[in-house]
């Protein structure tokens, strides 16, 4: 009677359908942090082959229909957690089943090294998700805040451009093309103009563009635009009284203003 009584209480190793002792029917906290791994290392392979199962719906859903990942993310991590604690409910069962173990005392102190692999698992992985979030919160924001203290640099860089070139009347003439418009605010260039526009690059992202029609006869027919990524900005170029070509002074003041 005790000889069988001991082989009760140690039938691990014996598959599915293996009466489990009652003082191994606990919550498996190594299952339900570190999942696959455990599973790997614990014989019981269902858990792997459960998350490449859900891995390829979730690809089928996004790409034979058409599913956002975002929304595929989002169903993922719902089941995700859902399998975690149906794995921490099921692991020991699962684990003494499906591996040898020298004792039940064996077991579980093996178990506890998991649970607390998990757990410390668990302690790093948080604060760097935590760090995660914060990142994608802020992040935008001072990427924007860099974004916009460029444009107003480039805005402020460009303006004093303008001014230098055409705040004064020009000593020799301007030709009113949009060639001789770029040449007068003394950009060399042999680019030719296209649409009646010459570009002159600042940077791969931002240019100044001069608009000529060869005779400025209103204000669409002659200007400067600022452009970049976020900036686009007219200003308007006339003819004073002598026919020399200089700034619409509301306008620079204007964009001046709201770059500031």
């Amino acid at each position: 009677m005790q000889e069988n009584t001991k082989k009760v209480e140690n039938n691990s190793g014996q598959g599915s359908g293996t009466v489990i002792p009652q003082n191994v029917k606990k919550f498996c906290w190594g299952a339900f942090f570190l999942t696959w791994i455990w599973g790997i290392f614990n014989k019981t392979f269902i858990i792997l082959y459960i998350y490449l199962a859900m891995i390829v719906i979730l690809l089928i859903l996004h790409f034979a229909l058409g599913m956002p990942i975002k929304t595929c993310k989002g169903i993922g991590d719902l089941i995700g957690l859902g399998l975690c604690i149906w794995f921490g409910i099921k692991g020991n069962e699962w684990a003494w089943q499906n591996k040898h173990w020298n004792s039940i005392k064996h077991f579980h102190d093996v178990q506890k090294k998991w649970a607390i692999a998990g757990v410390i698992l668990l302690v790093l992985i948080v604060p760097l998700f935590v760090f995660g979030v914060l990142a994608a919160l802020i992040l935008p924001s001072l990427s924007n805040n860099l974004d916009e203290a460029e444009d107003k640099a480039f805005v402020k860089k460009s303006l004093t451009y303008a001014y230098q070139a055409f705040l004064l009347p020009n000593e020799n003439r301007c030709e009113l093309s949009s060639a001789g418009l770029a040449s007068c605010a003394g950009e060399r260039t042999s680019r030719p103009a296209v649409d009646n526009k010459i570009m002159m690059s600042v940077n791969n992202n931002s240019y100044l563009e001069f608009t000529g029609d060869g005779g400025c006869s209103n204000y669409d027919s002659c200007y400067i635009k600022i452009v970049a990524p976020n900036v686009d900005e007219k200003i308007g170029l006339q003819l004073d009284e002598n026919g020399n070509v200089i700034l619409n002074k509301e306008d620079a003041h204007n964009i001046l203003q709201k770059y500031q």
